[in-house]
């Protein structure tokens, strides 16, 4: 069994068990929701199918859950930091992310991912990616090791394999989690469609009340090359 199969087992059974890990809203060196780079989904029939998925797993988890609004669905590709409230054009570590960024994406082309199945995990529900190249994983590494060249690579130790867009985190207990657990079990293998992403960001995430929501603060495009553009699958959310 995969490293990534066994953790979204272990979700599961933590849903049902209880044993979540509830967000909270993020205060000034709190350890989640600082900047990040990130890889949005932008087609429009894709972002309808995953709006689609967040309203109906919200209905499933109940209320005052965090649903993620559209434009911040994304593929993380490595937090960067602790939370921070402000984060001003001119600051050395933004500097040194939005360069390092540039360099790992230039002339690289676009990364395509199947987005199939949806699974919970301590912290919420996500729908999984599967990538169909390995554009994701090279410039994960070469983003890492810009990092380095910039002394910028000191927050994230572990490699991300896993990749995903998350529709909902849990912001407290989950009031029917066999209801969620059968709603993620009936989609575990639902086709939403491929997708290609021509950007990565460096973002940093604004609290809103109810969830988080991105700002972008930099983008690097991908995109050397052509590749067919986004196409959604049939679905029943």
């Amino acid at each position: 069994m995969s490293e990534a199969s066994e953790f979204f087992n272990e979700g599961r059974a933590s849903l049902l068990s209880g044993d979540l890990r509830p967000e909270t809203a993020p205060a000034e060196n709190h350890p989640r929701w600082g900047a990040s780079a990130v890889l949005r989904p932008s087609d429009p029939q894709i972002l309808e199918s995953l709006a689609d998925l967040v309203k109906s797993v919200g209905a499933a988890a109940g209320d005052g859950h965090w649903a993620h609004r559209t434009n911040s669905l994304h593929f993380t590709l490595r937090a960067l930091e602790s939370y921070r409230s402000s984060i001003p054009a001119g600051d050395a570590r933004r500097t040194a992310y939005q360069e390092a960024l540039t360099a790992a994406a230039e002339n690289m082309p676009f990364a395509r991912v199947e987005l199939r199945g949806v699974r919970p995990h301590p912290a919420g529900v996500v729908a999984v990616g599967h990538p169909l190249d390995g554009v994701l994983a090279t410039v994960q590494s070469q983003f890492t090791e810009e990092l380095r060249n910039r002394d910028a690579a000191g927050f994230e130790t572990w490699v991300r394999d896993r990749w995903y867009v998350s529709l909902l985190h849990f912001a407290g207990p989950v009031a029917n989690p066999a209801r969620v657990a059968r709603w993620c079990d009936e989609r575990r293998n639902l086709r939403i469609g491929v997708v290609a992403l021509n950007h990565a960001e460096v973002i940093r995430w604004h609290f809103t009340g109810d969830g988080v929501q991105a700002q972008s603060l930099h983008k690097a495009p991908l995109g050397n090359g052509s590749v067919l553009g986004s196409r959604p699958a049939s679905r029943t959310a």
